[in-house]
């Protein structure tokens, strides 16, 4: 089957340009007002360096639109999580939860650290914690990784559980709702 690919919402990409574009100008007027304290200087610096790159990766994602969540057979792809393809043996189950205006929420996939890719990569299992609140340090440990926030994504939460009922094949993947 084709896989099913999620997108940024528009709007979303729009306002945190909007937003880091205004972070920028004030981080160069406190740098410019104030750059005899150097610790203020290197701080606005700092800032405005980030809110820049910010800027940059964000307009590039507007332009080009790349899917945030693929969700096909094999597994699902989220580069908020990592580059590769969580397969679906690997995943326990899904943890969702709901804000009380029923907008955005938030997806994470409780994932069995063994049956992951072993060169998965580094820096999102490093990001991701383990079912005690800590780091994962053993190759049997339960994994919890987060999703993109869905108020990013142009689509429902539902939308995306339904996507992957759909695609899991045979992988009766529970949803627990938190919160």
């Amino acid at each position: 089957m084709e896989p099913i690919h999620f997108h940024y919402k528009r709007s979303a990409l729009q306002r945190r340009m909007a937003i880091s574009a205004v972070m920028i100008v004030a981080a160069a007027v406190t740098f410019a007002l104030v750059a005899s304290q150097s610790w203020v200087s290197g701080t606005s610096l700092f800032a405005a360096v980030f809110f820049a790159c910010t800027l940059v990766r964000d307009g590039a994602a507007l332009a080009k639109s790349p899917p945030v969540i693929t969700i096909d057979d094999e597994g699902i792809r989220n580069p908020y999580v990592g580059h590769d393809v969580i397969p679906w043996p690997a995943l326990y189950s899904i943890r969702a939860t709901r804000p009380k205006d029923n907008s955005g929420g938030a997806l994470f996939l409780i994932s069995d650290a063994a049956a992951l890719n072993p060169n998965a990569d580094p820096v999102a299992v490093r990001a991701a914690k383990g079912a005690d609140g800590r780091r994962p340090g053993r190759a049997d440990e339960e994994l919890i990784l987060e999703m993109t926030p869905l108020v990013m994504i142009d689509a429902t939460q539902d939308d995306v559980l339904k996507a992957i009922a759909a695609r899991a094949q045979g992988s009766d993947i529970p949803v627990e709702w938190v919160g």
